[in-house]
């Protein structure tokens, strides 16, 4: 926590250094070697928190604006999550794969395990949906086409992390596709157009190109 909000809890009356019997000179050390834009901050130290699971902070992965609080970030199965949940659930209901706030860390081979299985996974339902469609079963087209976004993506995020183009600790986003449990909701409701949030997603590619490139997956 910030030097403010430990004063706040330990119900000091003025600022620590005295109580933490830590100089000033000291304390911008010890900020230094976590701070982002110094040079103690670094790929692999970030990477190194994600094997050994120390809390990571919103500083280790991006840069902060003044005023922004430096919180603790949730790891996923697959990545880490840099969404506050201290002000909001997750709008995506762990859909991580359709949010653009998960990110993929370069050398974190339990996470690139877990995408992998993820992807194999996918691929499964993927060819159950295809089949249902085969069988024009209700539902199937849609079904498919949203399974399969699902299955580009983590094959797109397990081929970019295996780049050698990128060094061990580096980070790779993911695209959002702008659907909520908020819009969703309000989409169903009619309060706003569910092709207003697709029109934004216009370069994802059809269901024809999409089955075309997904049958060429092996896992």
């Amino acid at each position: 926590m910030s030097q403010f909000l430990i004063d706040a809890f330990s119900g000091r009356t003025t600022m620590g250094s005295v109580y933490n019997h830590e100089t000033v000179e000291e304390r911008t050390q010890r900020v230094a070697h976590h701070h982002p834009k110094t040079k103690y901050s670094n790929a692999a130290q970030r990477l190194e928190k994600v094997k050994t699971n120390q809390p990571l902070r919103l500083s280790d992965v991006t840069d902060l604006h003044e005023g922004d609080q430096d919180l603790v970030i949730h790891q996923t199965h697959v990545g880490i999550c840099v969404h506050n949940f201290a002000s909001d659930p997750c709008p995506k209901m762990g859909a991580c794969l359709t949010c653009g706030k998960l990110g993929c860390v370069k050398g974190d081979d339990v996470k690139l395990a877990n995408l992998k299985e993820e992807r194999k996974d996918l691929k499964r339902r993927y060819d159950k949906a295809r089949d249902a469609q085969s069988r024009d079963i209700f539902g199937a087209s849609e079904w498919a086409k949203k399974v399969g976004m699902d299955l580009y993506k983590c094959d797109a995020l397990i081929q970019t992390l295996e780049s050698p183009e990128l060094e061990n600790g580096d980070i790779v986003w993911n695209v959002d596709n702008g659907w909520t449990l908020t819009n969703n909701a309000a989409a169903m409701a009619g309060l706003i157009d569910a092709k207003g949030i697709e029109a934004q997603n216009e370069q994802l590619l059809s269901l024809d190109d999409l089955s075309a490139m997904l049958d060429e997956i092996e896992v």
